[in-house]
């Protein structure tokens, strides 16, 4: 495998990651500090079910996605009850609590050492697969009637129930098709390295899907996707500065967040009738269909 290659998986699951956590916080307004944990779960329930049960590639994954949902089912339970602070308080929790049974677990998991022997499967056509369905789903969830429901909540949750809106069922849905998405690239990562520690799901790291999401704009499906690859790929590019390398990244970010509150891109997301609106500045209003304005944006 060439290191472009693996600079690009690295990418896109981090793509198919911050668009489980643009539809918490982007979509319902749930800020979510333990989704690294999820991606743990996932992770380590598919290196196991794959080292000690031999099972094949995909079916290790989807014991992966089916393992995080479960748990964010139980967790997300009791915590969505909470006001939305302390709902972050309580992922907080459940990060440190799944780093710290991921230690302790050496029996499962081979404890601080780590879980090793994982097979290397992954190659950057299944990331660019998974990825691609991924942002298929999360957009047509958008669309329909429990993407309204996500928005409606976000913006005014007493409202929302008022006009019939479930906002616990609601907030129950979208946590676990999160933690679902967090599984499947955690599977993904655990057959790409074949190695997994517990010190790689930390706080931090879910506080760097959440950075992603906001550079990119909070509520811009298309502004998470290419400030997520523009970040990551920074990263890399970083590396060569070594210890100049978090000071310079933090920097970047910190200019666009000031000059750029709400992300690079806004509500911003490409669309046809985006394209529309090109062609029709390009070659005159007559080759825009009628009915598309020619406005260049669609808001979200």
């Amino acid at each position: 495998m060439s290191f472009l290659e693996g600079v690009l998986i690295n990418v896109f699951i981090l793509v198919i990651i911050t668009q489980g956590v643009y539809l918490l916080t982007g979509m319902t307004g749930l800020f979510s500090l333990g989704q690294a944990a999820f991606v743990a779960t996932g992770a380590y329930a598919a290196g196991i079910v794959a080292t000690r049960y031999q099972a094949p590639f995909l079916l290790s994954l989807a014991a992966g996605v089916v393992a995080s949902v479960v748990v964010s089912l139980v967790v997300g339970y009791p915590s969505l009850k909470l006001r939305r602070v302390h709902f972050s308080l309580a992922t907080i929790a459940f990060g440190y609590g799944i780093e710290s049974i991921l230690n302790v677990s050496t029996g499962i998991t081979g404890g601080a050492i780590g879980l090793i022997g994982i097979p290397n499967i992954t190659r950057l056509w299944h990331v660019l697969l998974a990825a691609f369905l991924t942002i298929a789903l999360v957009r047509n969830f958008k669309l329909c009637r429990y993407g309204r429901a996500c928005v409606s909540t976000r913006t005014d949750e007493v409202a929302a129930q008022v006009y019939g809106v479930n906002a616990f069922v609601t907030k129950e849905i979208v946590f676990a098709f999160a933690a679902g998405i967090s599984g499947l690239a955690g599977g993904l990562l655990a057959f790409y390295l074949g190695y997994l520690s517990p010190d790689m799901f930390g706080i931090p790291i879910s506080a760097e899907y959440l950075i992603m999401v906001f550079f990119g704009g909070l509520y811009s499906q298309t502004g998470v996707i290419l400030g997520t690859i523009f970040l990551a790929l920074l990263m890399e590019m970083l590396r060569a500065t070594a210890e100049l390398r978090m000071v310079l990244y933090c920097t970047i970010i910190l200019i666009f967040i000031i000059f750029r509150p709400t992300g690079v891109f806004g509500t911003w997301e490409f669309s046809r009738a985006w394209l529309a609106g090109l062609s029709g500045r390009a070659f005159g209003p007559g080759v825009v269909k009628e009915g598309v304005k020619d406005n260049g944006f669609k808001q979200a």
